[in-house]
């Protein structure tokens, strides 16, 4: 098997990040419902802080998701089957919470979000957050030994 057989397949990682997306979704959404229900129209719109940590929760989730669940995935990765690893030492991002923020930074910035998802096609399969933080996603079934 070559490098190349490890790697997470580009459609893997687009339905990952689009089931990541759902779940931000549908927690902005239960977030949004519960406190319309709990506080009275006029004062939610009114109290932008609760807007703000709509927002926050959901920013949270998209840059740390795969250093805090199952051992470095997202629920969407862990649900497709594919993980992030660390370049070098085949390790896990799990907990390593500043390696997640450089790796997901790149794609919440709206154009740089851009170029980022052009990195994707090259044969390395990295996005630029991948190549900055020094990250690859793998499919998470196979396990990898340096040579």
């Amino acid at each position: 098997m070559t490098h190349a057989d490890f790697l997470a397949t580009r459609t893997q990682r687009f339905i990952a990040k689009f089931i990541d997306n759902l779940i931000v979704s549908f927690l902005a959404m239960v977030t949004v419902f519960s406190l319309s229900v709990i506080i009275p129209y006029e004062a939610f719109v009114q109290n932008i802080s609760l807007v703000f940590m709509m927002a926050l929760s959901s920013v949270l989730y998209a840059l740390f998701a795969d250093s805090l669940f199952f051992g470095g995935q997202s629920l969407g990765k862990r649900l497709i089957g594919i993980k992030v690893i660390l370049e070098s030492t085949k390790g896990s991002v799990y907990l390593r919470f500043g390696t997640n923020f450089v790796r997901q930074i790149t794609a919440l910035i709206p154009f740089i979000s851009l170029i980022d998802a052009i990195f994707i096609i090259d044969s390395r399969k990295q996005r630029l957050g991948d190549r900055l933080a020094k990250t690859v996603v793998v499919r998470s079934n196979i396990v990898i030994h340096d040579t």
